[in-house]
């Protein structure tokens, strides 16, 4: 199935370019139809009859631009100065265009085959101003012609919004009446039954009479091809997300994890080559194009939208490879909630850009994502309080992972610091967990950051120590701290502090120059050691 449908996309992708170039080649330009840039003729568009005078008399140059040269690659300038004649605004932004172009070319083939009035009889913009008219109606029809009270076209003379909605009714019930079953060439049909400028009128023409033939607005070739257009891009869109998603399971390493983006920027490419081709060589018409219209912008604007949030996440992952953070430490966990936030942001935008896309108000959906934001906070505070106060230990850097702590009752070894709770192991071995916003309020006394170490310690002596041992004791205490090479030697006291009923105290104070509380730990010991020789040769000894 996979080869199958590959195999289909490349003899279709490589039909349709070379049609396209045998086109391009056959391709021939009619110097006598050429006219004025749309932005160096704009349209009248003043009065009733100055529109209906743009309608008509660049229909006439569309029509013979299509009859001799045949569909071109964009809008022409008279088809233009035809769509600038309909009023759309109210319309999604996606319709738009379509919907003007097909209005005007229906509009302008049923006034084509009516009884319109005498020119003078249609207002002017003598008339306008005189009579105060806002609109016109087709005598016996309901065509409107009325003048736009807001927006950017104000006082402009458009034909009304419900008679474009009705042009499509109009030009068939005229069709009817006119032609019966009969095939006629206007601007509107040669438009409609023609191919797009990528395949060659010829190779249409040259198709059997039954593949010609017109089903639902549509010739049959188009439909088929169509259909197989339809087919190839579905079935190349799944293959191809599929693909982007087992990619990234099976990847070894971060920055190995790229099939997502790179399979949403392929849909995206996809969904406009669809676009293209339904546009510029099958030349689908009405009902068809406008559903194509909107599903194919509307499925790219989600595949970029996939793109830049997996793009985010990814980039998230490739800064915590790239700076070899710890999974568990506070800047890894930063790191992934800035991308998963700025991921939430795209998404949200990308929402925003398909429902203005598709004609969804934007102000109702702000003020439901605003009331719906503050009823998630309210049921969530505890957890923000949380967010917030890991926020708050990586922008104060109090504490690392790693480091040795005393927080509150609790003394240990930081272990994990993440966004709701910091993990601490005592020397129990026992793992304490602490929430981040109970560690905002608490005093943190880190021990791994201490520049020396305080060594303080009491001696007791015997009440009949006499006044010379004491004196000895002391000086010789002092000595070996200050001969030690850990200690700083003018950071040394040692001082008669107390007297009890058997025992006076001596006590002890020096700093060691060393950071780690092992090493510390290791000259506490030696140094405890030589007090207690000390004390013990001295209280022995013969006074």
């Amino acid at each position: 199935m996979r080869r199958f449908i590959t195999r289909t996309t490349f003899a279709l992708l490589a039909l349709i370019l070379t049609a396209s170039l045998v086109s391009l080649l056959d391709a021939r330009f009619d110097l006598g139809m050429e006219e004025k840039p749309y932005l160096l003729a704009q349209p009248n568009l003043t009065s009733p009859r100055s529109t209906l005078q743009t309608l008509m008399a660049n229909g006439e140059v569309a029509q013979q631009q299509i009859l001799t040269i045949g569909v071109p690659w964009s809008q022409t300038p008279s088809m233009q100065r035809m769509m600038d004649t309909m009023n759309v605004e109210d319309l999604p932004l996606a319709s738009r265009d379509l919907k003007a172009a097909l209005a005007a070319s229906q509009l302008w083939d049923v006034l084509k085959h009516i009884e319109l009035p005498p020119w003078s009889d249609i207002p002017d913009l003598d008339a306008v101003r005189r009579e105060q008219i806002t609109q016109w109606q087709v005598p016996d029809t309901a065509i409107v012609i009325e003048r736009v009270s807001s927006g950017p076209r104000s006082h402009q003379f458009l034909f009304s919004p419900q008679t474009v909605m009705l042009a499509d009714a109009l030009h068939d019930t005229i069709g009817n009446e006119r032609y019966g079953n009969a095939a006629v060439e206007t601007v509107y049909t040669k438009w409609r039954f023609l191919p797009g400028p990528m395949i060659p009128h010829r190779l249409v023409d040259a198709l059997p009479a039954p593949l010609r033939a017109s089903v639902f607005g549509q010739a049959v070739w188009q439909w088929i091809g169509l259909a197989v257009l339809l087919f190839v891009t579905i079935a190349a869109s799944l293959h191809i997300i599929f693909w982007g998603v087992r990619h990234d399971a099976d990847a070894a390493g971060r920055f190995r994890r790229f099939g997502q983006p790179l399979a949403a920027l392929a849909v995206t490419g996809l969904c406009f080559m669809t676009l293209a081709l339904a546009q510029y060589a099958l030349k689908v018409w009405g009902a068809p194009l406008e559903a194509i219209l909107f599903l194919m912008p509307l499925a790219a604007i989600g595949g970029f939208g996939w793109f830049a949030i997996t793009a985010m996440l990814l980039a998230g992952d490739t800064i915590i490879a790239a700076y070899a953070m710890q999974e568990t430490s506070l800047e890894a966990q930063l790191v992934r909630v800035i991308s998963t936030l700025s991921g939430i942001a795209i998404g949200i935008v990308t929402i925003f850009v398909a429902a203005d896309f598709i004609g969804v108000p934007i102000g109702p959906l702000l003020a439901g994502i605003g009331i719906g934001g503050l009823a998630v906070a309210l049921a969530v505070r505890p957890t923000l309080e949380n967010v917030i106060g890991g926020l708050t230990l990586f922008a104060d850097r109090t504490a690392r992972v790693g480091e040795f702590c005393r927080i509150g009752t609790e003394t240990g070894t930081i272990e994990e610091i993440g966004l709701r709770t910091t993990k601490i192991r005592r020397l129990d071995d026992t793992v304490v967990t602490i929430p981040n916003a109970e560690l905002a309020q608490t005093r943190i006394q880190n021990l791994s950051r201490r520049r020396r170490f305080p060594f303080e310690t009491t001696v007791s002596l015997p009440i009949g120590t006499t006044d010379a041992q004491v004196r000895r004791i002391a000086v010789d205490i002092q000595t070996v701290l200050q001969a030690h090479q850990s200690v700083l030697a003018d950071s040394v006291r040692v001082r008669l502090t107390n007297f009890g009923e058997k025992t006076m105290t001596l006590e002890l104070r020096a700093h060691v120059d060393v950071t780690r509380n092992s090493a510390f730990l290791a000259v506490q010991e030696e140094l405890q050691l030589q007090i207690l020789d000390i004390v013990r040769r001295s209280t022995e000894a013969t006074p």
